[in-house]
């Protein structure tokens, strides 16, 4: 545990760096064609995987024949990568016009180069993980994001030219030298031999998950499409720098997630439901006073980023806010998982995109900025829905706890994007969460030891 939690604090330092770099170094239209690119391979990887990824992890460690495991889950992505690929190339002009707004097949090549690298790293990452090979797991963290920065660091130090494609091409050398890296530790399951058969359990497990899976990453390469093809790569550029500078808050909540879901099932024969209700009290009121602390701070920050933006420091608050929310949504998950409802997780995700969906005339016609607002009320929704059925799935989870601070959250957001929100506001609601905040600390910690939770 300790490899994971010191891997994802550098991590979020070194994404810091990189994004620093980026946006001192780098035009926006080329960090816009890099969002562009990265988010497209992230969305149509999700397709690709076929949910056979999270079927490693279901059997990987309980399996008697490893490799044969791996086999039934890799190589049906790889095929179905094959052929999707196929087709990409074969009509590049078509779907290089759609994503990128020009016929380019450059764009198509790399686009499906780094798909199969981040197909392969997930698929090797997973079995260190289920390894237990926590040190190994995550040294291969740290230096993908080292090597992506000495990549840029080479740019400016040389003064080399850049280009549209240039912050790709070291995401596709960092990743290929990374999985030349881990080969090593997972090349004896890669091993041909005949203890190989096919076993259709793996894809009974994994395709209810796939209709999930492509909703969640529809949701996370829409905004940035959608930017693309109403307000140009310039503007995506620009908001990529902004939900990248946010996203660094998702790798310290992260450490919550990592933390959170193995504690919920490893007590789940106690009353585990007591706890849960009292983590949810607390990350809502982390959750307000975050919101409240960045107001406070967010003039104090623009000095990092270059004059051009300047103007959309604020909407940083969006992203970080959001990352508060999505690990918020964990703990109503968690509910939902003990029950072995996961299915209701997917109206959760699809509340988020309906709502999405109904607000693409305002994101059309009143500019990219309020996509981090539509984008944050859509997982505030998404929330609001997994708290209401975790209630109905159990009566002992406690919701109304919580709608204080929802409706706080979200009048306090709105208000902050329309710039009506005035300093003492902000101080008096700072001051108020604290306190609650540092008490429901105090609570759920000493629960925790009085009760002996295992942790």
């Amino acid at each position: 545990m300790k490899w994971y939690i010191a891997s994802t604090l550098i991590t979020g330092v070194m994404s810091v760096l990189t994004t620093f770099l980026m946006t001192w170094n780098f035009d926006s239209k080329y960090i816009g064609v890099y969002g562009l690119v990265s988010s497209t391979a992230a969305f149509l990887l999700l397709l690709f995987y076929l949910g056979l990824d999270q079927a490693l992890v279901r059997n990987f460690n309980t399996s008697e024949n490893k490799k044969n495991t791996l086999y039934n889950c890799l190589l049906p992505c790889l095929i179905f990568f094959i052929i999707g690929s196929l087709i990409f190339l074969l009509n590049y002009s078509y779907f290089s016009k759609i994503v990128y707004g020009q016929s380019n097949l450059l764009f198509i090549i790399l686009t499906c180069c780094l798909i199969f690298l981040m197909l392969i790293q997930r698929f090797f990452l997973l079995i260190i993980r289920c390894e237990g090979e926590s040190k190994n797991f995550a040294i291969n963290n740290i230096l993908n994001k080292f090597l992506y920065i000495l990549y840029i660091l080479v740019f400016i130090v040389f003064s080399l030219n850049s280009g549209s494609f240039s912050l790709i091409y070291g995401l596709l050398a960092s990743t290929l030298i990374c999985n030349i890296f881990l080969l090593r530790s997972v090349y004896k399951y890669l091993i041909f031999d005949n203890s190989l058969y096919f076993d259709k359990k793996y894809f009974k497990y994994a395709i209810p998950l796939l209709f999930s899976t492509f909703i969640i990453g529809l949701l996370a390469f829409l905004d940035k499409f959608l930017i693309s093809k109403w307000y140009g790569l310039n503007d995506l550029g620009k908001y990529v720098v902004v939900y990248n500078a946010g996203l660094v808050f998702s790798y310290f909540t992260s450490l919550v997630n990592i933390i959170w879901m193995p504690f919920v099932f490893k007590n789940q024969n106690r009353d585990i439901v007591e706890v849960i209700n009292r983590f949810l009290l607390l990350v809502g009121y982390a959750a307000i006073f975050s919101a409240s602390a960045f107001f406070l701070i967010k003039d104090y920050i623009g000095f990092i980023f270059p004059q051009e933006y300047s103007s959309l420091i604020k909407f940083i608050y969006f992203i970080v806010i959001n990352c508060i929310v999505y690990t918020w949504s964990e703990i109503p998950s968690s509910i939902i998982l003990l029950k072995n409802k996961s299915i209701y997780n997917l109206i959760a995700v699809l509340a988020n995109l309906g709502l999405v969906v109904l607000c693409i005339p305002i994101l059309k016609n009143n500019g990219f900025e309020y996509f981090f607002l539509i984008f944050f009320l859509g997982n505030l929704f998404s929330l609001i829905i997994k708290l209401i059925i975790a209630s109905f799935l159990d009566k002992e989870f406690k919701i109304k706890i919580n709608i204080l601070s929802l409706i706080v959250l979200v009048c306090f957001s709105i208000l902050y994007f329309f710039e009506n929100i005035g300093f003492w506001y902000a101080l008096i609601l700072f001051l108020v969460y604290f306190t609650f905040l540092i008490k429901s600390i105090l609570q759920c910690y000493s629960y925790l030891k009085i009760k002996k939770y295992e942790i």
